[in-house]
């Protein structure tokens, strides 16, 4: 066994991995629609975001700042929206 072995392995689990929060970038490409349309999801209340904690507070003109600005998308949530989005047509779909 070489030693580029385990760094070969160690790059296809990651590679295997996916992310459980996506950016909006992330959950669009994953829903296939544009960020404007995740964004007016969100701010419809049919999507959630996610604030991690960041890693050290910041002072600024509001005070301290403790959370992270990223909006994050659990990808578990988008999984379970769209069985409730799916809509059957009948009729040719008119």
């Amino acid at each position: 066994m070489t030693e580029a072995e385990p760094d070969a392995s160690v790059a296809q689990r990651a590679a295997v991995v996916s992310p459980r929060l996506l950016d909006v970038s992330g959950a669009a490409s994953y829903l296939g629609c544009s960020r404007d349309t995740i964004r007016r999801l969100i701010d419809a209340g049919h999507v959630s975001i996610v604030r991690l904690p960041a890693a050290r507070q910041r002072h600024g003109t509001r005070g301290v700042q403790g959370v992270n600005r990223l909006l994050l998308i659990d990808r578990v949530e988008l999984d379970e929206l769209v069985p409730k989005w799916r809509e059957k047509r009948g009729d040719g779909g008119r």
